[in-house]
């Protein structure tokens, strides 16, 4: 396990990280926010890819990233109230981590970016934060991000960006208004059997897959699994324990 971490202060709305590879296409100058990387569905190709990857911080500000190499998050201990599943595609052995306003006018990478070194090949994310003490995103928010090499890259599900700012406690009260109304939803027989309550905790009886769609395309949620945990996702901002 290798852990690194640093600070990144941004001005834009969101941070990104790629290899050099995957902007090498972008000319010196170019807008590439606003004609490739601006609506929904710009970002998330650009996501699914695992080329340039971003998340939405809803804010400016400061945050620290923890990295974790070949570890995947005890999602029971640290609790994190926002999480994200990504993935990406890492070439010349090194990630960027950058402002995402650099994509509004493009300047490519010089030596005060932050970097990781990090081993070719194809990776699954799992990101997770909280918010500050104070109350307020980007005072110094807490982000860890949990890198772990795949042999493909995960198939993931989103309608919007993936952001830290709809909460897992928020999503949880849908989850818990939507369960009320489970004999509406048109499960998929093949990936989740039964939804059930035991002590009090919700938990998910499944057969061998292990990702699963669930309470119809109203609300377009997923089921995702690490490390013995059980997450959903809303498609719009991140993944919960479930």
């Amino acid at each position: 396990m290798k852990i690194e971490n640093f600070k990144i202060s941004i001005t834009g709305l969101g941070i990104i990280f790629y290899s050099p590879k995957a902007t090498e296409h972008i000319a010196d100058g170019e807008k590439y926010l606003l004609e490739n990387y601006n609506a929904p569905e710009d970002v998330i190709r650009h996501i699914y890819e695992g080329s340039i990857v971003g998340i939405g911080t809803g804010t400016p500000g400061d945050f620290y990233i923890h990295i974790y190499q070949e570890q995947y998050p005890d999602i029971k201990e640290i609790e994190p109230e926002y999480a994200l599943k990504l993935c990406l595609q890492v070439t010349d052995n090194v990630v960027y981590f950058r402002d995402l306003y650099v994509l509004l006018r493009w300047e490519k990478e010089n030596s005060e970016d932050i970097k990781i070194d990090l081993e070719n090949g194809l990776y699954e994310i799992i990101v997770c934060s909280w918010l500050p003490k104070s109350g307020i995103r980007g005072d110094n928010q807490l982000i860890e991000m949990y890198f772990n090499k795949v042999n493909s890259l995960p198939k993931l599900f989103y309608k919007g960006v993936p952001s830290l700012i709809l909460s897992i406690n928020y999503i949880n009260i849908i989850l818990i208004m939507a369960q009320l109304f489970t004999f509406m939803c048109p499960f998929r027989n093949d990936i989740v059997s039964t939804i059930c309550t035991r002590s009090g905790k919700r938990r998910i009886v499944r057969n061998e897959t292990r990702t699963g769609r669930a309470f119809g395309e109203s609300t377009a949620s997923y089921f995702f699994y690490v490390n013995n945990v059980y997450f959903m996702h809303d498609n719009y901002h991140g993944y919960i324990e479930y």
